[in-house]
């Protein structure tokens, strides 16, 4: 229960801007107390862009780095939940 403690910390957060317009992905990643660089689409999310996108050009060069310790989290959103998402990363 250590790291709860250290959840809203200044280093462990950023800032958000809630708009209205089009719609935006952006995927970070956090590995080894580091993040990642923020990376930003302009594409409407769908399981086949999430998996070409984001697993196969990012998840797949750090799962590759990190071997048995890799641990892969989402939020459970759609395009995450797809079969070829899951395909992918089994």
């Amino acid at each position: 229960m250590e790291s709860i403690r250290y959840r809203y910390h200044q280093e462990n957060a950023i800032e958000r801007y809630r708009y209205g317009g089009a719609g935006r992905l952006l995927w970070g990643g956090i590995i080894l107390g580091s993040r990642t660089d923020l990376h930003v689409q302009s594409v409407t999310m769908t399981g086949h862009i999430y998996r070409d996108v984001i697993l196969e050009q990012h998840v797949h060069l750090f799962r590759g780095a990190m071997g048995a310790e890799f641990l892969f989290m989402d939020d459970n959103a759609r395009p995450h939940r797809a079969n070829i998402v899951d395909e992918c990363l089994q």
